[in-house]
């Protein structure tokens, strides 16, 4: 039974840390991408631009890169 449980968590933990990288990832997309972002739309913050790519990765629709 203890045996059984432990592999849950360890399931669980690996799509938790499966999650931090793909959270990383459009962190670092945001960075890369954040530049050609402002320069097209000086309103736009990090944050909002973050947000953009992170809503398709959730299933949800983003605001346009362009606004």
């Amino acid at each position: 039974m203890k045996d059984r449980e432990s592999h849950e968590q360890s399931e669980s933990r690996m799509s938790g840390n499966d999650q931090v990288r793909v959270e990383i990832e459009i962190f670092l997309q945001a960075l890369d991408s954040y530049p050609a972002r402002f320069a097209a739309n000086p309103k736009v913050t990090f944050e909002e631009h973050q947000a953009s790519l992170m809503a398709p990765a959730s299933g949800q629709r983003g605001p346009a890169l362009e606004q």
